[in-house]
C-alpha cells in the first residue's frame, strides 16, 4: 500500500476515526431503515384489512345478503338453471 502511506500518527488517528464513524453510521442507518420499513407495512396491512371489512360491510348492507347482486344476477343463479332437453333425431 504504497499509495496509503500514513507518516504521521495523526493522519492514521483521523482516517481510522472517519473510517469507524462511516461504518458506524452505516449500521444505524440500515437499523433504522429496517425498523420503519416494517412498522410501514404493518400499519399498511392494518389499513388495508380495515378497508375491505368496510367494503365488505357497504357491499352488504346496498345489495343485501341474499338478494340481487348488480347487474341483475342472483347470487345463486345457475341453481335455478333449467336442465338441457334430451337430444333426439326426430
Amino acid at each position: 500500500m504504497k499509495g496509503l502511506r500514513f507518516e504521521r500518527a495523526r493522519t492514521r488517528l483521523a482516517w481510522t476515526g472517519a473510517l469507524l464513524a462511516a461504518v458506524f453510521l452505516s449500521l444505524l442507518a440500515w437499523t433504522t431503515r429496517s425498523i420503519v420499513r416494517s412498522t410501514t407495512f404493518a400499519d399498511i396491512d392494518e389499513e388495508l384489512y380495515t378497508l375491505s371489512v368496510a367494503l365488505g360491510s357497504s357491499f352488504e348492507l346496498d345489495w343485501g345478503i341474499g338478494t340481487a347482486a348488480p347487474h341483475g344476477l342472483a347470487p345463486d343463479a345457475l341453481s335455478h338453471a333449467q336442465p338441457a332437453p334430451p337430444f333426439s333425431l326426430a
